[in-house]
């Protein structure tokens, strides 16, 4: 999912490849969403190369359609995200990477695959100011939550109630 988020954010912001250096314009979404997600990545992929220090394939002894999609997904993360000194952290990923893409099925949908070597800084479309509105309002949502999450029972049932009988009431 970590993969997904940084894949989505960076594909959309061009195809400039994907960064870890961020101007100072974009340090909020560093703090907020990049750091989070690269956390949550090297948590996925410690976790699977722990399950493929014993196995070569995911789920049985033969390449399988669960083998193709995390290939596919890896695929898209090596070539614009993770770095031969990313990957170095994670070696049965790795093997396990260029195992499936140098089949002779894959080879001849992706061709030649090259791991990037290095990552490109992503600059922020955004004006300063907007991301600041932006990053208080996010704040602002988590406080709500937060002080949500600390009400009784009580509070939550009649909060309920009243959006049943009234459904144009905000949801927050």
């Amino acid at each position: 999912m970590a993969l997904f988020i940084l894949l989505r954010h960076y594909s959309n912001s061009g195809d400039r490849g994907l960064g870890v250096q961020l101007s100072e314009a974009s340090s909020s979404w560093k703090l907020w969403v990049e750091e989070p997600a690269i956390s949550a990545l090297k948590r996925s992929l410690s976790g699977l190369s722990t399950h493929l220090a014993s196995n070569t394939y995911l789920v049985v002894h033969s390449m399988t359609l669960v083998d193709i999609i995390m290939t596919v997904n890896l695929y898209k993360g090596c070539t614009r995200l993770m770095t031969k000194n990313f990957t170095s952290q994670f070696p049965h990923v790795e093997r396990y990477f260029w195992t499936m893409v140098n089949q002779p099925n894959f080879s001849k949908i992706l061709g030649e695959v090259k791991q990037t070597e290095q990552v490109p800084p992503v600059t922020s479309t955004k004006k300063p100011s907007e991301q600041k509105k932006l990053l208080s309002q996010s704040r602002k949502m988590s406080q709500r939550k937060r002080r949500r999450s600390q009400q009784s029972p009580k509070k939550k049932l009649l909060r309920r109630k009243r959006r049943h009988q009234n459904p144009n009431l905000p949801i927050y």
